[in-house]
């Protein structure tokens, strides 16, 4: 398993997941997706400013707002998994608030635009970047091994 993936899956567990374009729609990806990695017994928070809930857990309007409730009651920031066309917002968002892992889905990458933020928060704070994966599927593939 590559290292960058382990490390993500690893603080998934510990810290959980900010699911960025949870849907409440069954039929969507990032549904499917947030719903496979609660079944893991992986705390999910969605992120969408459009939406009340998604799978009966209340969704926050921006991962800024989702980070000052976790650090108002001490809790970690964990992932931040990115389902938007356009990732480089998140990963803007993410990289100014300090989260610890960045993890683009299926045919995501870091902008080219962002490449040298996200490589020097990765050499100055360890910033773990996962990109062009599905989160449930490493997941599951890798489940026994955390």
């Amino acid at each position: 398993m590559a290292t960058a993936v382990r490390d993500a899956l690893r603080l998934a567990r510990k810290a959980g997941v900010a699911v960025v374009g949870a849907s409440p729609k069954p039929h969507r990806t990032s549904h499917a997706v947030m719903r496979a990695v609660m079944d893991c017994g992986v705390v999910c928070t969605p992120i969408n400013p459009a939406a009340a809930e998604v799978l009966g857990r209340p969704c926050m309007p921006t991962l800024e707002a989702f980070a000052a409730r976790q650090r108002e009651v001490g809790a970690p920031l964990g992932v931040v998994c990115v389902f938007r066309s356009d990732p480089g917002p998140a990963v803007e968002e993410a990289l100014a608030m300090g989260y610890p892992c960045v993890w683009l889905q299926q045919d995501l990458f870091v902008p080219d635009r962002l490449a040298a933020d996200v490589e020097a928060a990765q050499r100055q704070r360890g910033l773990v970047v996962v990109e062009d994966r599905c989160l449930k599927v490493e997941l599951a593939r890798h489940a026994s091994n955390l």
